[in-house]
């Protein structure tokens, strides 16, 4: 059910970011053999797997590298040509699924700095050898405030100040800044996730598109301690409730964004969009 959740959520993630850049919505990698070869071509593929990291996480889905992995086959099938590559984009999206099993596992705040390192060195080699593939642009995201999210804030809001998402993005930042350099092109964009998040939480929502009153609340809450959106007991009987205008919320359960936040978010990436 997990997976299920997060690849619709995902999806809504891909919709947006297509709209963002005036294109179609990619066709699911597990669909392809059901769309017509041009539709492949001209719509593009989502990889994406819902509970995925950059390394293995407490979902047996496959990794970045995997996902990627996975397009260079379609490459060896010719399914896109050279062409097709140099007029085409990647989006390369991490949210934090490594962070979180580290987390799960007890790990010790002592240790974070070191994985945050591995996890963004991981991240530029993966997004390089998406360019080196022949994709023309890779857009990366930056990763929003890891503590702002109803899962971790409280009743007097979130840490945003966060020093380990800070050093996750600082580390992007000068990565993508060293690869640019290497080919003197720009051939790697940044969204900063991270600014788009911390407006709307500091004015509830963006002004003439969107307005929650609670940003950092879920529309989807388990109703007692320990339930989560989606629970049920032993007789189906639901867990959790649901509020009643989601388009109000930023926030659909602990950790996942409403279609309204996501087009709040990328209002702000291209206020055009609006």
């Amino acid at each position: 059910m997990q997976s299920k959740i997060n690849n619709s959520l995902l999806w809504l993630v891909l919709y947006h970011v297509a709209k963002y850049l005036g294109l179609r919505t990619p066709i699911a990698y597990k669909w392809r053999r059901f769309a017509l070869p041009r539709q492949v071509v001209n719509k593009g593929i989502n990889f994406a797997f819902g509970g995925a990291g950059v390394f293995e996480t407490i979902f047996t889905v496959p990794t970045a590298s995997m996902q990627i992995n996975s397009f260079e086959r379609l490459l060896r099938k010719s399914v896109y040509s050279p062409a097709d590559l140099n007029s085409s984009v990647a989006f390369f999206s991490f949210i934090g699924n490594d962070y979180i099993k580290y987390n799960i596992f007890n790990g010790t705040s002592q240790g974070r700095p070191a994985l945050i390192r591995r996890v963004t060195k991981q991240i530029l080699l993966d997004v390089k050898r998406i360019k080196d593939l022949g994709v023309r642009k890779v857009f990366v995201v930056l990763s929003p405030p890891h503590n702002c999210v109803p899962l971790y804030s409280t009743s007097k809001g979130c840490n945003s100040s966060n020093p380990l998402t800070k050093l996750h993005n600082s580390l992007i930042r000068e990565g993508l800044r060293k690869l640019n350099d290497e080919n003197n092109e720009k051939s790697f964009l940044m969204l900063d996730f991270y600014k788009a998040f911390m407006t709307i939480f500091k004015y509830r929502g963006v002004p003439g598109v969107s307005t929650f009153s609670e940003p950092l609340k879920a529309c989807c809450e388990g109703r007692k301690g320990g339930n989560s959106c989606g629970d049920v007991d032993i007789y189906g009987r639901r867990l959790y409730s649901v509020c009643k205008d989601p388009k109000s919320f930023f926030f659909w359960d602990n950790v996942h964004i409403t279609d309204e936040g996501w087009r709040s978010v990328f209002s702000l990436l291209l206020p055009d969009s609006r």
